[in-house]
């Protein structure tokens, strides 16, 4: 259940137009899922080798207990990051294409913040 919600969450994300690698056109576009699709599969032997690790030094139930909490805290605290963003987005159509403009917030592009925390994200949450 909760794995799946998640799953079409950050799929939904990354494909956006205001957060994600939408159709945008400020580059980056869908081209981006099969690169980072083909980045799942290294990062899941780092994390698998992060888990033997974790299980010879504690044992499997600190493993679990362990990989749970990551994996829990890692999109808690990502879906968190992508809310404040996004509150201080304001969608503004500009000749036919729809446009992130951002008001109030230090950073001036949000996408350059938002898209590489989406993107590592994605392959997070496909790895694990």
């Amino acid at each position: 259940g909760g794995y799946e919600l998640s799953r079409a969450t950050v799929m939904a994300l990354f494909t956006s137009d205001s957060l994600g690698f939408g159709h945008g056109n400020d580059g980056g576009g869908l081209s981006t899922l099969p690169m980072a699709v083909g980045c799942v599969s290294p990062f899941s032997v780092a994390l698998l080798w992060f888990y033997a690790a974790t299980l010879d030094r504690g044992g499997p139930s600190y493993a679990l207990r362990t990989h749970t909490l990551i994996c829990a805290g890692v999109q808690i605290v990502s879906g968190w990051i992508l809310k404040a963003f996004d509150s201080y987005l304001e969608m503004e159509e500009n000749g036919g294409a729809v446009v992130a403009v951002v008001e109030n917030w230090p950073f001036s592009r949000v996408k350059a913040w938002s898209r590489p925390l989406l993107f590592a994200l994605f392959v997070f949450q496909n790895a694990y």
